[in-house]
């Protein structure tokens, strides 16, 4: 953080996976982190960024926020906000929605800065691969004997980069559950060719997400002991 007299300056900044503005003026914020996990790449993350500025003058300022690995010099931009100040003090919070699809693992910094001031806060995120999830025998036997109470099959629709069309990719754990129709099975390798434009989509890290979220709905199951 740098400071600068009589101009704006930071205060400070909170990453979270979500925030909302209060009536009171407050900034009401959950699950504040500096590490994300993936299962693969890319993989697109988005979460909440709440900065304080003070000293911010009554006209608009430009705000920029960019993200970078740390140790690189290349910075890409990823969102820009004009703020004024309508304190009745001298501090502002400002609370901006952010996304990035992250191409590796490693530090990363998210860069706050004034387009037209010498000011600027760097907030960390520690991006890791998360081992990826495995069923036991023993785990799909409880699946498959619960199989009306507990989600064993889950979609997601997939939106091509290039030409936008459109797929529905499915995660079944049981295989003598018949897919559900219309979908697509994941690839094994974790990558699909569009049928339109010949575009590679790696879908790993959207598989992760699911075969982990079906295994974290197990895992809560089987830890309640009138379950199993």
């Amino acid at each position: 953080m740098k400071k600068t007299k009589n101009k704006p300056w930071f205060g400070g900044g909170i990453i979270s996976d979500s925030a909302r503005p209060q009536n009171s003026g407050k900034i009401d914020m959950h699950g504040v982190f500096t590490n994300m996990y993936c299962w693969g790449y890319p993989a697109f993350r988005a979460w909440s960024l709440v900065v304080t500025i003070y000293d911010l003058p009554r006209v608009k300022t430009p705000v920029l926020i960019g993200i970078k690995r740390k140790g690189s010099s290349e910075i890409d931009t990823i969102a820009t906000v004009d703020v004024k100040d309508e304190s009745i003090d001298n501090s502002h919070s400002l609370l901006v929605d952010l996304g990035y699809r992250f191409q590796k693992e490693g530090d990363y910094e998210v860069i706050t800065y004034f387009k037209d001031y010498r000011a600027e806060l760097k907030s960390s995120i520690r991006l890791r691969t998360r081992d990826w999830p495995i069923f036991s025998t023993k785990e799909i036997e409880i699946l498959d004997k619960n199989k009306a109470l507990i989600p064993h099959k889950v979609s997601a629709q997939v939106k091509c980069g290039h030409c936008n069309q459109h797929y529905v990719f499915e995660e079944k754990i049981l295989a003598s559950v018949e897919p559900s129709g219309g979908t697509i099975p994941f690839p094994e390798n974790g990558v699909y060719e569009c049928d339109s434009c010949g575009h590679k989509m790696k879908l790993k890290d959207i598989q992760g997400q699911i075969r982990a979220s079906i295994k974290d709905n197990l895992t809560k199951f089987i830890n309640r002991p009138s379950n199993v």
